[in-house]
């Protein structure tokens, strides 16, 4: 059960850095492209990421307060009318790559041209089924519960275990074998209870399952920070532009510049 959850938490955190590098890639090579497509891109990418979490709670509904600003009610309605809305939003993404970065000259570009234009939208695409990769795991690890045979054997176990400690230990502990098998049972019993509450750790009432509320936000949180920065670069002639020359500095001057700033 502890790897199953982990396994889950590694899968969301995939893709946490899946909706970082997708939308930085498109924004890098999205200089200059169709405006609304770009923005087509960054929003369905967040949308799949709230899709993802919906529907691994087994809920179909897109909660308007969570996309305020990034998807419409519109968007809204056709996600939750899509069987599976987490591929649905990845197919809204492929769909606006597609708008922004379709080729307009196709034939009159240089071989050189294509080479890079093909590289770009591949490595946009691969971003992509990265993305579809994690939350394929975690529908893999939603479905498929621990074998019947296994609970049934370690219940039955611990219950002809824990029944039996009394009648073994009572003529050597006394009065004593009452704690003993108490906190015994409680042990074993809570080891198991706890992996059975543990065993899909999706359901949002529960304390002991995955905050995925807070990862979405993380996710949108990068978005914005994406956005914003890369808002901050338009009109720049080169993307190492910035105050200071850190390859100029000596080490001491870094030094010096850092406990300043502490």
């Amino acid at each position: 059960a502890a790897v199953r959850v982990w396994d889950c938490r590694t899968a969301f955190g995939n893709i946490n850095v899946g909706v970082r590098n997708l939308v930085d890639v498109a924004l890098v090579y999205g200089d200059g492209r169709d405006p609304d497509a770009m923005d087509d891109i960054c929003a369905w990418t967040c949308g799949f990421a709230l899709a993802s979490k919906q529907y691994l709670r087994g809920i179909k509904t897109i909660p308007a307060n969570e996309v305020v600003g990034i998807l419409s009610d519109e968007d809204r309605a056709r996600i939750e009318k899509s069987s599976h809305p987490p591929l649905f939003c990845i197919s809204m993404i492929r769909r606006a790559i597609y708008r922004a970065f379709g080729r307009d000259n196709a034939g009159k570009d240089s071989v050189n041209d294509t080479i890079r234009f093909e590289s770009r939208v591949r490595e946009l695409h691969a971003q992509i089924d990265f993305l579809v990769l994690q939350e394929g795991a975690l529908e893999r690890l939603r479905a498929t519960k621990l074998p019947q045979i296994y609970v049934i054997h370690l219940r039955t176990f611990l219950v002809l275990y824990c029944l039996s400690m009394p009648f073994v230990f009572v003529s050597r502990w006394g009065w004593g074998t009452i704690a003993a098998v108490a906190a015994v049972s409680f042990a074993l019993l809570g080891i198991e209870g706890g992996a059975t509450e543990c065993e899909i750790p999706f359901n949002p009432t529960h304390s002991n399952h995955l905050r995925m509320d807070q990862y979405i936000q993380g996710c949108f949180n990068s978005v914005g920070y994406l956005l914003t920065w890369n808002a901050k670069r338009e009109g720049m002639k080169s993307l190492g532009n910035r105050e200071g020359n850190v390859s100029c500095a000596s080490l001491d001057e870094l030094v010096i510049q850092v406990e300043k700033r502490n």
